[in-house]
């Protein structure tokens, strides 16, 4: 019972992360190609929809609004998040695939550790925070390091959310050395 309770449990945290972490990276991606769009020359152009002509400002916005409409059919919730939380949303939901992907490495290559005595809870949450702080680094070392604006590139985001999840015990080791270092302890 408590094996096919905790596989359910991975299951979910699986489906559900990938599903809303794709729908936030989604989020970031439209609002790059809606930058790109308002940076772009217009240059009207006639393309037909479903047999039905349409007149639009550019290429680039047929793209954006060909793109935005595949994703609104996949992630209806795409169109109310703002990117400031569609890279929240990202992060979090891939320290959770990290944590996920933890609890099946220790399952597969660790013999003491089974799917009945795996923290299918406590790993994907701190995952799951790993993510948010990897969101917080990706802003804050950049900032540090470089004069003006600097933007989070998404798919960068996405692989250290998961790195994070997935080696959460290190990044947190790592993490209380460099402030260790930063503010040494009297």
């Amino acid at each position: 019972m408590k094996k096919s309770l905790n596989g359910a449990i991975l299951t979910v945290w699986f489906g559900a992360s990938l599903y809303l972490g794709m729908g936030g990276y989604s989020t970031i991606v439209l609002d790059k190609m809606k930058y790109t769009l308002e940076l772009s020359p217009p240059d009207s152009i006639l393309i037909s929809k479903d047999g039905v002509p349409k007149v639009f400002g550019s290429f680039r916005e047929y793209e954006y609004v060909r793109v935005k409409d595949e994703m609104e059919s996949i992630f209806p919730f795409v169109e109310n998040l703002i990117s400031e939380i569609g890279l929240l949303v990202t992060s979090m939901c891939f320290g959770v695939i990290g944590g996920v992907t933890r609890i099946l490495k220790q399952i597969t290559y660790e013999e003491d550790i089974s799917i009945i005595n795996a923290q299918v809870i406590s790993i994907p949450v701190l995952g799951m925070l790993s993510g948010i702080i990897m969101l917080g680094l990706t802003y804050l070392i950049p900032t540090i390091l470089v004069e003006g604006v600097q933007n989070i590139r998404p798919s960068t985001l996405v692989f250290l959310s998961l790195f994070a999840g997935l080696f959460s015990k290190r990044f947190y080791d790592w993490l209380s050395n460099s402030f260790n270092k930063i503010f040494p302890s009297n």
